[in-house]
């Protein structure tokens, strides 16, 4: 088929699907150019006012003011009043966290309705049941920002890691949250192979070297190694609930622990569980794999806490015993309850969105419905937002340097001209006007043009549409066209095709972009296998090293470490070559040894973040970010798309902009717990 003639079929199928979704009348006289004017009009003017958080001791040094007096919900006054929990002064940690909301002081009340998709794919409602130790910072930066501890200390020489609690922190069943929990976590969790979900101690070693934690106090726990530095240990992100984490509830969880019951076993047992460390892996992954009795048992730090399971989702509640405050001593949440709807596919998310049942709603919302949306929205039956993107490549391809099912495609995709050669093929400008209103940018795989050390021409390298220098790079490589020239030919005169393992359960413009790269790969004579499978599965074959090419999308808005990490979204070898890494880590026990092309690239990128104080970190991005822009590790081809936010009318302190919570970032910079009604 001609290849203009398949990429207009694209673009028509995309319509069609949207026919069937959505109202024909939305689109009475709509030509794509007035959607794109209406997309380009959705961009929020009103001044933005960046959302801040301290300590409470930084707030009254930052600011000069004192919070004098704390006040708390009705519904929480009522329950201290029937003797159901202690007074507020007695709930909340001396150790306070301090939030200026966006907009304004919130009143309280109220239920919050959001949505999931399978519930188990993280969507935007991952952080209603949780709340992680610390955050990353956003655009770079070294220091990781206080959420529910209190901060953290690495010494000059990167041998001592302190960890510093909320002094008088409780769990939300009100049991103290202290450094047992965490003493928990390493000496009964961390150290057990074949446990899912515990962080393993392994992540904390220096070569062989594990560190001596020990308990200083209550709320303080240090690591400290002898041989060391260990520049990248940290507990950003590592939250109770979702995440393989460093803390949890020990008076909860020692009776299903073989070490303090000996009927551990006999009672995972009664449960339906073979023995107590399968009952212990579902216990280490709630609320959405657990069964509602665990639910309710086991608890959080997060703003709500779980109180109902329903037959399409879940209620949480707000949580007595949560550490923060607003500017007034108001503690937070604001909203009462949540309730998640949980649904089979995106498209039903869109259009429960659609139809106004979702409070607020960004997670698997492409652009390309945006015009459906605003002819709601017009109507006043919700406001609608677009996020800011925070993905460099909305759909990026990475090549494996190092396969070995067939060592003749493995020997041309370990080639950087055939690399470049296919990112030149590609018109990433069509792509951005056809999937994306123009609304996108153009770009190749590198690090967010927000961060300060950013250069244009990273972005650019090998990204501008020119199909003859492909070809020529592939008639270098000695990659001959068939005798019709209709195709190239492998150096054994077998058919140049390569395979492209892409998601079908991820971000959903995945296969769009795809087909439409599909046409100019085989514009310049590559034939292209798509292999659309589930999330889990590409996973898969990338750890049993089976993939070609992968798709995946790329978030860097994090911090300098998680930048320089080359074994997942990083720059580096993760996506490309991850049983190079694993021998990089391993110092040579495991995995495979690259070529050595690649060997001292793949042993600094792979250790850095640990090898690379944080002061030398930003440089050493640098020198990855430029080898990447010459090697193409993978290639990048729309990024920094926005996505759109279908918000109810009077749900207040959600910014005027905001960065898209269908990022793997989720609601964090959003903070749902300081959303309130208005009415």
């Amino acid at each position: 088929m001609n290849t203009r003639l398949r990429r207009t079929g694209v673009i028509i199928v995309s319509l069609i699907l949207i026919f069937l979704l959505f109202p024909v009348s939305v689109f009475a006289g709509g030509e794509e150019e007035t959607q794109k004017e209406t997309v380009e009009a959705a961009e929020p003017t009103a001044e933005f006012k960046e959302w801040k958080l301290y300590n409470i001791l930084d707030y009254e040094e930052t600011t000069g003011k004192k919070i004098t007096e704390l006040n708390e919900a009705p519904m929480l006054a009522e329950m201290v009043a029937a003797g159901e929990i202690p007074k507020l002064e007695d709930r909340l940690p001396k150790d306070l966290l301090v939030v200026d909301p966006v907009e304004g002081i919130g009143e309280y009340g109220g239920t919050l309705i959001m949505g999931g998709i399978n519930m188990l794919e993280g969507g935007g409602f991952a952080h209603v049941s949780d709340s992680a130790s610390f955050a990353f910072p956003l655009m770079g930066g070294e220091k990781d920002i206080p959420l529910a501890f209190k901060g953290s200390t690495l010494s000059e020489d990167g041998k001592t890691y302190t960890l510093y609690l909320r002094e008088g922190m409780r769990w939300s069943d009100g049991a103290p949250a202290t450094a047992d929990d965490i003493m928990f976590w390493w000496e009964d969790l961390a150290n057990l192979e074949g446990l899912t979900r515990s962080q393993n101690q392994s992540a904390y070693k220096v070569g062989d070297e594990l560190p001596t934690v020990t308990k200083i106090n209550d709320y303080e726990v240090r690591f400290q190694y002898e041989t060391g530095p260990k520049w990248d240990i940290h507990f950003t992100y590592n939250s109770y609930l979702l995440h393989k984490v460093n803390i949890y509830p020990r008076h909860i969880l020692e009776k299903y622990h073989i070490k303090y019951n000996k009927d551990a076993d006999k009672l995972a047992k009664e449960k339906g569980y073979d023995n107590w460390m399968q009952l212990m892996s579902v216990l280490l992954y709630i609320p959405y794999n657990a069964p509602e009795e665990f639910n309710l048992e086991v608890p959080t730090f997060g703003a709500w806490r779980f109180k109902k399971q329903l037959p399409d989702g879940m209620i949480f509640e707000r949580n007595p015993y949560y550490f923060t405050v607003d500017t007034e001593g108001n503690q937070l949440p604001y909203i009462d309850e949540v309730k998640i709807v949980s649904v089979e596919t995106s498209e039903l998310y869109q259009m429960k969105a659609l139809s106004g049942e979702l409070d607020f709603a960004n997670w698997g919302m492409p652009l390309s419905i945006y015009p459906v949306l605003a002819e709601e929205a017009a109507k006043g039956k919700f406001r609608l937002q677009l996020g800011t993107g925070t993905s460099q490549a909305n759909a990026g391809y990475w090549f494996n340097l190092h396969y070995e099912e067939d060592p003749v495609i493995g020997k041309i995709l370990a080639d950087k001209r055939f690399r470049q050669a296919l990112s030149l093929a590609i018109d990433r400008d069509n792509i951005n006007e056809t999937l994306y209103y123009g609304q996108g940018v153009p770009t190749q795989l590198t690090v967010l043009p927000a961060l300060p050390y950013f250069k244009e021409e990273w972005a650019r390298a090998y990204a501008d549409y020119d199909p003859d220098r492909a070809n020529e790079l592939l008639d270098e490589m000695g990659l001959e066209w068939n005798a019709q020239h209709k195709y190239r030919l492998r150096p054994d005169g077998n058919t140049l095709t390569v395979e492209v393992v892409t998601m079908t359960n991820h971000a959903p413009d995945y296969i769009p972009i795809l087909e439409i790269v599909k046409d100019y790969w085989e514009d310049v004579g590559v034939i292209v296998n798509v292999k659309p499978v589930l999330k889990q599965y590409q996973y898969k074959y990338a750890d049993a090293n089976l993939f070609q090419i992968r798709s995946r999308a790329n978030a860097w808005l994090i911090a300098n470490p998680q930048i320089a990490n080359g074994k997942g979204g990083g720059i580096g070898f993760g996506r490309s070559a991850p049983n190079w890494v694993i021998w990089a880590d391993t110092n040579g026990e495991a995995g495979t040894e690259p070529s050595e092309y690649y060997k001292e690239m793949v042993i600094k990128a792979g250790n850095l973040p640990s090898i690379t104080p944080p002061s030398k970190q930003e440089e050493a991005i640098i020198e990855l970010a430029e080898y990447q822009a010459e090697e193409l590790l993978g290639i990048g081809t729309i990024g920094l798309t926005p996505n759109p936010a279908v918000i109810a009318n009077d749900l207040g302190n959600i910014p005027v902009k905001f960065y898209s919570a269908s990022t793997f970032l989720g609601l964090v910079p959003l903070r749902p717990m300081d959303w309130y009604w208005k009415k």
